[in-house]
């Protein structure tokens, strides 16, 4: 791995977008590996999508990392951050909130 990319403190996005431009993996031979499509793993870069335990393994064997070392690399904000299942879940019960407080007027 590169040796300065260990010293940062990258968010889930950052990181697998710095190991593509590192590495340049060939489009297909990521997706098959990752057992997904290419478009997915972009989804999960960009931050639309979350990354499952099982791809992040399958993101360090072919990236031939320790888990560890992908772990460390991670901002304490992204690891602290909520799944977007709950932040959905969160911004689902602040509208029911919103709506019964208006229905109340």
């Amino acid at each position: 791995m590169d040796p300065s990319l260990s010293e940062k403190k990258l968010t889930l996005g950052e990181l697998l977008a710095h190991l593509r431009h590192l590495y340049q993996p060939d489009h297909r031979a990521l997706a098959e590996a990752l057992q997904t499509s290419h478009s997915t793993y972009l989804k999960i870069e960009r931050g639309q999508r979350e990354l499952s335990f099982l791809m992040a393994l399958r993101i360090c064997q072919f990236y031939q990392l320790d888990l560890h070392e992908f772990i460390s690399i991670l901002s304490d904000e992204e690891l602290g951050r909520n799944d977007f299942s709950v932040m959905k879940a969160i911004e689902k019960r602040e509208r029911k909130k919103a709506e019964a407080s208006k229905e109340k007027l």
